[in-house]
């Protein structure tokens, strides 16, 4: 059954003013699985990866460091003994971690800590967007040189939805230092996850963050309110998604990005 938006009559949040209206999502079509682009029009499902599948290499770097509650730090040493080292019987675990002043001044326990932690982060799954849909920096590194196209997401009621559970976009804060990894609590995971290099700031990027759960996820229909097509998408990629949107309720719009006759950018213009 088609999930409709519900009136306005029954919305009991305002949007909070720093939030931009609508988010963007670069795409481009693959030629050997064409089906992949086709499944967000057909089935209102974005995909999730885990961080290690970006392309920045400082993607949810971070700083150790320990818990001031000494219980939490020996909870942490046994789950990540558990984790690293399953052969492990649980009185060995126990003899390890007894002796936790031992453990914590060992140097190599942090790289250790790391390592654990990372193993955890890439079980998440991520999902990029931008407050931006003219980028031309954004159009060549994630919309295949231009070729591809840009989904427009209305952010009044946006969310994907997990069993039990309504994930909505948060937006990624740029630094030049790490953030800092407070063990055992799971905000330090999406701290670090909402936390980015101050190169990368030109995205004004927001992220959705599932835990755990990386894959397809679902997202209400309504919100999907727009295509853009890059000033290079070939005829047959355009007509291709206009026919999976054929009986696509309710209608998108559909813009172009057409390349400014004096400045190096781009005009988005509303086509038929």
């Amino acid at each position: 059954m088609l999930e409709r938006k519900p009136p306005l009559k029954h919305k009991t949040q305002t949007r909070q003013p720093s939030r931009p209206t609508h988010l963007y999502k670069y795409k481009y079509i693959d030629n050997h699985h064409p089906e992949h682009s086709g499944h967000i029009f057909t089935h209102n499902e974005l995909y999730f990866c885990a961080p290690e599948a970006f392309n920045d290499p400082f993607e949810c770097a971070f700083q150790v460091k320990f818990s001031s509650d000494k219980r939490k730090n020996k909870q942490f040493a046994n789950s990540a003994l558990k984790n690293q080292c399953p052969t492990m019987t649980r009185k060995d675990r126990r003899a390890a971690v007894r002796n936790e002043q031992k453990i914590f001044k060992n140097p190599n326990y942090p790289l250790f800590v790391q390592q654990v932690m990372r193993k955890g982060l890439n079980k998440w799954g991520v999902c990029c967007l931008s407050e931006i849909r003219d980028s031309v920096l954004m159009w060549s590194h994630y919309a295949d040189k231009h070729h591809g196209f840009c989904l427009e997401f209305s952010t009044e009621e946006f969310y994907v939805r997990l069993p039990g559970n309504r994930v909505t976009p948060s937006p990624v804060h740029y630094t030049e230092q790490y953030p800092i990894a407070q063990i055992i609590e799971e905000v330090a995971v999406k701290e670090t996850m909402l936390t980015k290099a101050k190169p990368w700031a030109y995205e004004k990027e927001w992220r959705i963050i599932t835990p755990e759960r990386t894959g397809l996820h679902p997202f209400p229909a309504y919100c999907l309110t727009g295509v853009i097509f890059g000033c290079r998408m070939p005829e047959e990629h355009q007509e291709m998604i206009r026919e999976w949107c054929r009986n696509r309720e309710p209608d998108l719009t559909y813009y172009e990005a057409r390349e400014s006759e004096d400045s190096y950018s781009l005009n988005i213009v509303e086509i038929s």
